[in-house]
This record gives structure tokens, C-alpha cells and sequence, in this order.
């Protein structure tokens, strides 16, 4: 951790404090040289939720011989206290491979999985310490080789940048996403790379689903994306199997057990051999495996941390078969990276501590930890062990003054006018086609929404695809559900036509109203959306014709009306918010680079 580098008075030592410091007053940088970063030791827990720092070094510029040392240190240490370590975690720092092959780590000159030695001897006890990479730092280097790169080659074809790109037009240009969340900090990745969510998001699954579908549908530029494709996959469900931290998990999330590791190894070496046949063009214009090149390291990382965790398995497993399961979050870097963003948020507006600071933040933290890791930092926090608060504030309900609108303030619409509206943003068939498969699968997630708070079995059924189309396949349906079944893995709702309709007028006026997303400054945008809606669909007999609800009085409101008003404000909810932030992000403001200057700053010492 980044440190300001600031020689103060320590009253209780009697000295001054700022200086690199090994302990035992060793003296390997020299007694007058300011420390600019503290080097820290944590514990984690396997099969625990505890987790401890133990140690911490101030130092200047460390070398590996140096950090060899200090981790035999640690684990003669650990050792001392009765405590078995499994395996070390660290980023993919230069010095911290040439300390791992200092302590008898072997991953140079490698070109399989099965030539890889991720292990080194304990000091005391001669027992297998493990070396993990961070799974997170692995994933910003393959999406930052990439990026640079601008193209990789593999045996299915070229894995190119400007795929992801073009999505980001084609949804920049439908004002509407394909289920996935590329936007323009994922594009302009040098702004936020240290940011794990921004290259978690752009190599995943749901990026692989979102150019698959421009392909299924033609959208041109989109036709040899499928080396691209597995490339995204294959980073993600290596990633996913690094990072499970669910007991109940499924599939490569799923912790390591007895009874499916040899599942996984099946699976996730196979993908690890892929990351060794990927190749690079050099400056010099001649072709290389990219595990040959400097470029090697998230090649190295990902298949030292793979066998390193499953031999980890292996040898628990043998030592106690009654061992449940291992969840791979434990060995990630993410928990000392949490508690390195809460000695930055101890101060205030301080974020960059000194060495007396870093001292007593580090003491008050472990007596009692108050403090909660922001959710804007590199990683997420997962576990929230932070006490609460003595007394809990409570807010009135929010009064729905839909009401205070009068009917004679909406103006009757030219229908040809509403359709001629919702497609002027679509150059072609295929983004007109992309927009009315993103629109279903909204419409999907606000009928999974609404249907939580329904008890009406006959308003369920009518918001839902009626099983009889489903098992005739009718074709009117299939034209707008291709995204919804590229994504459905059993748990997505298919809604009914009734419910898609609602929706598509929704949109219609939603781009009527503001002129097509070019006057967004509109008062009671959402309450005359509401009206006409309604107006509209209150007397035709066509939406929602299988209602047939029980009890319902004679001055009660009609079941139909409640449906269309939910329908639509819920839609309105997630259109409106998304909208907003793209706006803000894509019109308003430029790239944030907020991140990358706090970053140089702390960098500086300063």
C-alpha cells in the first residue's frame, strides 16, 4: 500500500518516524530513506470468517531476495503459533514471481499446465506452501493485453478489441443495452485500470451473449466474432471458479468438494491449456505465444493459481475427508485490499496516511472496526462484518401523488406518429429487430418484479406467456425472444403479448414525449406516460382478454387498470434510471478519470 511519504515526531518513542523499517533494526535501505510504502502480511481463514493482519513493513523500494526473506519470516511465525499455511497470495508484480521462484516456485520456460511447479517447501516443517495469484489482478492483465494488443490470435480465428467497440455503438445508439454493461469507462479502460468490475464486466458471458446475438440477427460488422467469443467465456469461467464464494454455487462458481473436483478439473484445466495456445503479433510483425512474451503474465497467473488451488484440495481432502467444501474467494487478495481502503477512510479527506497515521489506524480497526469499504474502490466487499448503528431511522411511506395530474392535460397522439417516433434511432432491420428483443427482455424483468406483490392467480397468468404458445411454438413471439432465450438458463420469465404491448407503448410515447431522446427536460414525464397508457388500453378488450379475476367489487378498481399501471411504472423505473446514467456518462461528462488521478497522486507519496 501506497503510503505518503512524511518524516514526523512520534512523542511516545521519542524519534522521528517516517523511515523505512524492517524491524530488529535492521538497516537494508539505509536508516535516512522515507518510506513510501508499508508492505503487509494478513491471515485468512479456510473454513473460518476471521481474518488478521499480522505483520507490516515499512520500505521504500523492495527487492525480491528481500520479501523472500520476510515471508520465511511469517511462516516460521505461523508455524510457531500452531498454524498450518496452505498457500500465499499476491498480485502479478514483477518482484513478487521473481520472489516465488526465489523460494523454489518454478513457472519460467513453461508451455503446458502439467510443467508447472506452484509450490515451494515450508522453512520448518518441509510441508507444500502454495503460491495463488490474485484472481483479479490476473483478469485486469488479460483485459489490459488485449486492449493494447487490439488483437490476439487463437485457433478459431482473431480475438479483436474492435468487437466490443461496435457494441458499445450499437447500444449507444438503441439508448438501450443488451443485457450486459459495457459503457464508455469499459471502452476507455486506461482512464479506470485499476477498476476489477470494469474488466470483469467486458470479459464475461453476458458480453459473449450479447455479440452472439448481433450475429444471430445479422447486424453488420459482427460476423467472425466467435474466437472473440471464447475468449470471453473461457476468462470467465476461469475467473468465476477462482473467485466462488457461495457454499451453494453452481457449475465453475461452485466451492471444491469431494464429490466435484474432479468436475472442475475436467472442465477448468482444459480452458487454462486454451490461455497457452493464444498468440501475439510483435512489433517486428512475427507471430508468438503470448506465454513467451511479456506479456505472459495472466497466462503464468491463471494456470499457477488453477493448480494451485486444486492441489490445495487434493491434499485437504486426503488429510480429513470429512472436510465440506473450499471456497476459492478465500484465497484472493480482495480481503487485504478491503482493509487497505479502510486505513484510507479512517481520516476523512486524508487518503493517502503517514507512517504514524497508518499506525493508528491499523490499531483502532482491529479494536473495534467501524468503518465500511466504499463500494467505488478497486474491489467490492462481500462480507459485511461492520457493527450497526444504536438506533434505526425510518421514513413514512412515499405518497403516490400520481392523482394530481388532470386527464385534459394529455393530448391525443397521433398513433403513426408514436410508431414513425420509436424508430427513428434504428438505422436498419437488425437494430429495429435488437431494440424489440432488448424491449421483451425488460418486459420480462418488470413482469418478475410485479408478479412478487400479485395474490391474483388470474393477473399472474396473463402477464405470463401462456404455456399453450410455448409448447406450439408459435412463430408471432419467436421474433422478439431471441435474447431472452439466448440468456434464459431456467430462471428468466417470458412475458405475454399483452404485457409486451404495454411495454412497446410505453417506449412509443416514453420517445414522443422527448422528442426522441433530444429534450429530456420534460415536467410529469412519467404521470403522462401513465394516462395514456392507460387511456389507451383501458377499452381494448385485446390486452389482457384472459383476466378473470374473483371478488373483485363493484367499486373496486378493475385488476386490468392495476396491471397496466404497475407494468408501466415499473418499465419507467428501469428505462428512465438507465437513460440517466448513460446521459450523464455519454453526454454530460467525459471519461472519469477521477480513479487514475487519486491513483497518481498516491503513487506520488504525497
Amino acid at each position: 500500500m501506497a503510503i505518503k511519504k512524511q518524516i514526523v515526531w512520534d512523542k511516545k518513542l521519542d524519534k522521528f518516524v517516517g523511515f523505512s523499517d524492517y524491524g530488529n533494526e535492521l538497516d537494508l535501505e539505509g536508516n535516512n530513506t522515507p518510506a513510501t510504502e508499508v508492505l503487509v502480511f494478513m491471515l485468512v481463514s479456510l473454513n473460518g470468517k476471521w481474518k488478521c493482519p499480522v505483520g507490516y513493513f515499512f520500505q521504500n523500494k523492495i527487492n525480491s531476495s528481500t520479501q523472500a526473506e520476510l515471508i520465511k519470516t511469517a511462516l516460521k511465525v505461523t508455524h510457531d503459533a500452531g498454524l498450518r499455511v496452505w498457500g500465499i497470495t499476491c498480485d502479478g508484480a514483477f518482484v513478487n514471481f521473481s520472489t516465488m521462484k526465489i523460494l523454489g516456485c518454478e513457472f519460467e520456460n513453461i508451455d503446458a499446465y502439467d510443467n508447472i511447479k506452484c509450490w515451494f517447501d515450508h522453512p520448518v516443517s518441509g510441508e507444500k506452501v502454495f503460491f495463488v495469484p490474485d484472481a483479479c489482478h490476473m483478469l485486469k492483465l488479460a483485459r489490459n493485453t488485449l486492449g493494447n494488443s487490439r488483437v490476439l490470435l487463437s485457433a478459431e480465428g482473431a480475438i479483436n478489441w474492435n468487437y466490443f467497440e461496435k457494441l458499445y455503438e450499437v447500444q449507444t445508439n438503441l439508448t438501450l443495452k443488451l443485457a450486459n454493461k459495457i459503457n464508455q469507462n469499459h471502452i476507455m479502460w486506461h482512464q479506470n485500470k485499476m477498476k476489477v468490475k470494469l474488466a470483469a464486466q467486458m470479459l464475461s458471458s453476458s458480453t459473449a451473449d450479447a455479440l452472439l446475438f448481433l450475429k444471430d440477427i445479422c447486424m453488420q460488422g459482427f460476423q467472425n466474432i466467435d474466437a472473440t467469443v471464447k475468449f470471453c467465456r473461457t476468462i470467465d469461467h476461469i475467473f468465476d471458479f477462482l473467485n466462488s464464494r457461495n457454499p451453494f454455487g453452481k457449475g465453475v462458481k461452485s466451492p471444491i468438494t469431494t464429490s466435484n473436483i474432479l468436475n472442475l478439473e475436467s472442465v477448468i484445466i482444459p480452458l487454462v491449456n486454451y490461455l497457452f495456445t493464444l498468440k501475439v503479433k510483435n512489433k517486428n510483425n512475427t507471430i508468438s505465444f503470448i506465454y513467451q512474451t511479456a506479456k505472459k503474465s495472466f497466462v503464468i497467473g491463471f494456470s499457477v493459481a488453477v493448480k494451485s488451488l486444486f492441489s490445495i484440495a487434493k491434499l485437504i481432502f486426503n488429510q480429513n475427508p470429512l472436510y465440506k467444501y473450499i471456497l476459492t474467494y478465500k484465497c484472493s487478495q480482495d480481503h487485504i485490499e478491503i482493509l487497505f481502503a479502510r486505513f484510507r477512510q479512517r481520516f476523512g479527506a486524508n487518503n493517502n496516511p503517514n507512517v504514524l497515521q497508518f499506525k493508528v489506524a491499523l490499531k483502532q480497526i482491529l479494536l473495534k472496526n467501524a468503518i465500511k469499504c466504499k463500494t467505488n474502490g478497486n474491489c467490492n466487499s462481500f462480507d459485511d462484518d461492520v457493527f450497526g448503528a444504536l438506533l434505526e431511522f425510518k421514513w413514512n411511506k412515499k405518497k403516490d401523488n400520481t392523482s394530481e395530474l388532470n386527464f385534459e392535460t394529455i393530448d391525443e397522439i397521433d398513433q403513426e406518429t408514436l410508431n414513425r417516433n420509436i424508430l427513428l434511432n434504428c438505422t436498419n432491420s437488425s437494430m429495429s429487430e435488437a431494440k424489440q428483443n432488448i424491449l421483451y427482455y425488460i418486459t420480462g424483468y418488470v413482469v418478475r418484479k410485479i408478479s412478487k406483490h400479485i395474490d391474483c392467480v388470474s393477473c399472474i397468468q396473463s402477464l405470463l406467456l401462456s404455456q399453450t404458445s410455448i409448447d406450439h411454438n408459435y412463430p408471432i413471439p419467436q421474433l422478439y425472444t431471441k435474447l431472452t432465450s439466448f440468456k434464459n438458463l431456467g430462471g428468466l420469465f417470458l412475458s405475454s403479448e399483452s404485457s409486451y404491448k404495454v411495454i412497446i407503448e410505453v417506449e412509443k410515447y416514453y420517445l414522443y414525449l422527448t422528442n426522441n431522446l433530444t429534450n429530456i427536460n420534460v415536467p410529469n414525464l412519467q404521470k403522462k406516460i401513465i394516462f395514456y397508457v392507460i387511456n389507451k388500453f383501458a377499452l381494448d378488450f385485446n390486452i389482457f382478454n384472459s383476466l378473470n379475476c374473483e371478488n373483485v367489487g363493484l367499486l373496486d378498481r378493475p385488476h386490468k387498470i392495476f396491471l397496466i399501471t404497475h407494468l408501466v411504472k415499473r418499465f419507467l423505473s428501469v428505462r428512465l434510471q438507465s437513460y440517466g446514467k448513460q446521459f450523464s456518462s455519454d453526454v454530460l461528462n467525459t471519461v472519469s478519470q477521477r480513479q487514475k488521478l487519486t491513483k497518481t497522486i498516491l503513487f506520488y507519496n504525497q
